[in-house]
């Protein structure tokens, strides 16, 4: 049980799975372990509806969540660690430590070998934030200890690059950015870990993609020069550029929210902005006007559910988002539309309906995981810097090390004509 990468809660763990471990009859020791406490299953979806007997998608491939039962992650700690003596069961548990998507690539597979030894360090400052995290989650009553525990003695670490934008997914992706603080390489736990990062990366990836980016890079995605090389000296475009290479676009998003709408929003929700006008469904979010989105606001919040009211309240800043990003860039606003109408079938992970719409997106994370593997990690171990993983756009590196790898960084990204901001 992967309880640890997921300090909300819950997570997935496909019907496969638990007949590989269990048998075949593995649902009758699910429901024993549903039915005594020690596990509870996710019974709601992203939209509130509740499911009695847990919730499952098959069209959007989602299998049932399951954590530890609460009660057994209290303080109290109702529960031991056992060593797993069987030899038939400690090859299945090995089975399931593989990577779940495997790669050819040296230094994507040098990071998961980093990846592996992470470890999280026992103080009163990590455990006061998980127990603020946990608190936030609704668990209040789980020990901070054994979230330590249960991520330094994970036996289901899934290291995955992702088909979509080649990235790699692990435990410090998924887990919640105040806890990184407090991760170490299990060689030298006394070295504190840094992050170093792309300010509006997927932005700036965006706006810095070229026909020489995409064709080093993501050279399946060629049919899109034409479309970028179309509007590259356009005026909003340039201006795009330039706010992303800067660091401010949420900052102006920010200014010209409050301009448009008379509403004054954070810079984190001037990044939910983005990432809605960006890479949301078009085809969806061009129907109708806002005034016919406040309509079916109020009408919902009258006559209709609260999952019915949450959709339409979603819906209504959906589609302001959108006609703030068409206003500001109306040449961007066209190519990201073209881009996302190409028949892109790579990328979709095998899905019946390819998400045509994340077109953008995919370029985006393609070129920038391309870069990031290929030309900074493998510049970083050059220079003797081997003790590194990334966080997508970001370098996780030990603090003696990070000057130094701030500027290679650097440099490697300028020898790309790239001048991207640094936190």
């Amino acid at each position: 049980m992967k309880g640890v990468n997921n300090l909300n809660g819950f997570t997935q763990i496909h019907s496969d799975k638990l007949e590989k471990i269990l048998g075949k009859t593995y649902y009758k020791v699910i429901n024993t372990l549903l039915d005594n406490e020690y596990i509870e299953v996710c019974k709601y979806n992203e939209h509130g509806q509740y499911f009695e007997k847990g919730y499952a998608s098959e069209n959007k491939k989602i299998a049932k969540s399951y954590r530890i039962h609460p009660r057994l992650l209290s303080t109290k700690k109702l529960y031991t660690k056992e060593p797993i003596n069987n030899k038939r069961m400690i090859t299945k548990v090995n089975d399931l430590s593989v990577n779940t998507t495997s790669t050819n690539e040296y230094y994507r597979n040098l990071v998961i070998g980093k990846m592996k030894d992470l470890v999280l360090i026992d103080t009163p400052e990590s455990r006061a934030v998980i127990t603020t995290i946990l608190t936030q989650a609704g668990l209040p009553d789980v020990c901070p200890s054994t979230m330590i525990d249960l991520f330094n003695h994970d036996v289901d670490k899934r290291f995955v690059v992702c088909d979509f934008g080649k990235r790699v997914h692990a435990a410090i992706t998924r887990m919640h950015k105040l806890l990184r603080p407090f991760l170490r390489f299990s060689n030298s736990i006394a070295s504190e870990l840094v992050e170093l990062d792309i300010v509006c990366s997927q932005m700036f990836f965006l706006a810095a993609a070229t026909s020489s980016l995409i064709k080093k890079f993501a050279p399946e995605c060629v049919e899109a020069i034409p479309l970028f090389k179309a509007v590259e000296d356009k005026e909003d475009v340039v201006k795009f550029k330039r706010l992303t290479e800067a660091g401010t676009i949420y900052e102006y998003i920010q200014k010209q929210y409050e301009i448009a709408y008379g509403m004054v929003i954070t810079r984190p929700q001037a990044k939910v902005v983005c990432y809605t006008a960006f890479f949301g469904s078009y085809v969806n979010m061009a129907k109708g006007t806002i005034q016919q989105r406040q309509d079916e606001v109020a009408n919902a919040s009258v006559l209709g559910t609260a999952a019915q009211l949450k959709r339409a309240v979603k819906r209504l800043e959906s589609k302001k988002c959108y006609e703030l990003f068409k206003s500001l860039f109306p040449h961007l606003h066209d190519l990201f539309f073209k881009i996302k109408r190409l028949d892109w079938q790579f990328g979709q992970n095998g899905t019946q309906k390819p998400k045509r719409y994340a077109n953008n997106c995919l370029l985006a994370q393609r070129i920038e995981s391309g870069i990031m593997y290929t030309r900074v990690v493998k510049a970083l171990v050059a220079e003797g810097i081997t003790d590194v993983v990334t966080v997508h756009d970001a370098l996780v590196v030990k603090k003696q090390d990070a000057v130094k790898a701030n500027k290679i960084f650097k440099r490697e990204m300028n020898k790309l004509g790239l001048k991207p901001k640094l936190n």
